[in-house]
């Protein structure tokens, strides 16, 4: 009997795994290939568009690097995929193919990889890949994961968001000795903003950046029951790195329970890697104050504001802070509209932003010496732009068109598109 024992238990193995059922592997989502019968835009096609995400230029400024999202709705999933193309719109190539929605992809400052976030491994982490899309290797492992990132001037070290658990006297578990129920009782304001309950916070964190690898992180608010970045629609916009990574510009509502459920004042702070100290840069003002940038000579930082406290719809002024002079100025005080998407130029004496203008959403120049330059002009809404060279890209959308990749000539004048994410079903 012993000798036919090994035998035996071969076979009870072979039988135990040709029973397991076989889990067929759903295809990834992607492009759809629809046969139309109709021209009327029906609820199939409008879901069978690609959805043109956020980009970022290359440091060379010579790609641009953006994603594109399909949705599945039989199966109610939605897939986001990261791109990049030349500046020209010419060399499109597909940089990931995965089940996972890779998001907060953005250029490492050498240029010689592309960072971003993925949940290939459980947890969303850091994960780095070579421009052509290979060599991905995930860079975290941060327990709990990450929300987004942002690289120093350097590569030398990274900012980053993460959820974080404060001990709060006004929340209570709902049955104590009953560790698997997630009931609690609140017993203050805010317990709950849009779609979040909130019982944990997000706070701004820096790492190093050694060998390849996320290490010594250190979270820059400790203990305090605040959010980096604003609830519910901020993200890593809202904080910038000085161009000598010597400290880090944030915005945070800094307040808690019935002041946070009420009041829009959020600031601008600053914290020095030195001194690990944090100061206080909005000091009086009232209102939102939301996304500061640094200039890329390190001598300025702007921001945009509203004026008041309590009015979500105020106006977004266009406010900048020299750090030398430590000197104050509001560029939009005869401007009546909101300046948002901030973007330096190349030289510092300049500022990108789009801003509505009787109906459509254009892109403008503001000079520092306090000259505003509307650049672009038609039916059309422009979210976002950005300087390359000689010209600026940005994404566009308009009534006939959904959002799509443009070229402006950095003096203004017509656009060129660069993607065309939708054009066969649009045909």
């Amino acid at each position: 009997m012993k000798r036919y024992l090994p035998l035996l238990i071969i076979a009870i193995l072979f039988l135990a795994y040709s029973c397991k059922p076989t889990v067929k592997e759903e295809p990834l989502i992607g492009k759809k290939q629809l046969k139309l019968e109709t021209d009327r835009l029906t609820p199939e096609v409008l879901w069978a568009l690609g959805r043109v995400g956020e980009f970022e230029v290359s440091p060379d400024n010579k790609q641009v690097l953006f994603s594109i999202t399909y949705y599945d709705v039989d199966r109610n999933k939605s897939n986001r995929e990261i791109y990049l193309m030349g500046i020209d719109g010419k060399d499109l190539k597909q940089l990931t193919q995965t089940p996972q929605n890779e998001f907060n992809y953005t250029w490492r400052p050498d240029g010689k990889k592309i960072g971003y976030i993925s949940t290939a491994d459980g947890s969303a982490q850091m994960w780095e890949m070579n421009p052509d899309g290979t060599g991905k290797t995930r860079i975290s492992d941060f327990e709990g994961g990450i929300n987004g990132f942002k690289y120093s001037a350097d590569g030398n070290k990274v900012a980053f968001s993460a959820e974080v658990k404060i001990p709060d006297p006004y929340i209570d578990p709902l049955f104590e000795g009953l560790p698997l129920t997630e009931g609690k009782v609140y017993n203050k304001m805010m317990f709950r903003h849009w779609d979040s309950w909130r019982d944990t916070y997000s706070h701004l964190f820096i790492a190093d950046m050694e060998g390849g690898k996320f290490t010594n992180p250190i979270d820059l608010m400790p203990g305090e029951p605040f959010d980096f970045p604003n609830k519910p629609f901020g993200g890593m916009e809202e904080m910038s790195w000085h161009p000598g990574g010597k400290s880090i510009a944030y915005s945070c509502h800094k307040k808690d329970g019935r002041d946070y459920a009420i009041s829009t004042n959020s600031d601008i702070y600053i914290y020095d890697l030195d001194s690990k100290q944090t100061s206080l840069l909005t000091k009086g003002m009232m209102g939102y104050d939301l996304a500061p940038v640094y200039s890329p000579d390190g001598k300025y930082i702007a921001w945009s504001s509203m004026e008041r406290d309590g009015y979500e719809a105020d106006k977004l002024r266009l406010m900048v802070f020299n750090l030398d002079t430590k000197s104050r100025v509001d560029y939009t005080g005869y401007f009546d509209n909101d300046a948002e998407h901030l973007v330096w130029a190349d030289d510092s004496q300049s500022i990108y932003f789009v801003s509505y203008w009787y109906g459509s959403k254009e892109v403008f120049n503001l000079n520092l010496n306090g000259t505003i330059t509307q650049l672009t002009n038609g039916v059309h809404d422009f979210t976002a732009a950005q300087p390359a060279g000689d010209v600026i890209i940005a994404t566009m959308t308009s009534m006939s068109l959904p959002a799509e990749i443009f070229s402006i000539p950095v003096k203004g004048g017509k656009e060129t598109q660069l993607t065309f994410t939708n054009k066969e079903i649009l045909d």
